[in-house]
């Protein structure tokens, strides 16, 4: 993903609840629960809208105003947390969406 090409899916199985600024979400298929911040919280609502990781750090750093260079770099640690735990995985392009 270090070309910034990656599209990303959420992985089914998977429950949200949000908890005071977090928002946990529970792994039906292994029972273990993570917690996202404000941030990672955005990062995993934009998945819904956009499966593109340069999309994604696009729309963040717009709406958090933050370096790109430095928030693609955290996000790129992130998005590997997520696909390690499997939370997400890679996917292709889905209807007109492009890199």
């Amino acid at each position: 993903m270090a070309n910034g090409s990656g599209h990303l899916r959420k992985n089914g199985n998977l429950l949200m609840q949000e908890v005071g600024d977090e928002v946990v979400i529970l792994d039906l298929a292994n029972e273990m629960y993570f917690a996202l911040d404000q941030v990672g919280l955005r990062f995993w609502q934009l998945l819904d809208e956009v499966s593109s990781f340069d999309a994604i750090v696009d729309r963040l750093g717009h709406e958090y105003e933050v370096d790109r260079e430095r928030l693609a770099a955290d996000m790129e640690t992130f998005v590997a947390t997520l696909l390690e735990k499997g939370l997400v995985r890679m996917a292709e392009p889905v209807g007109g969406e492009s890199a």
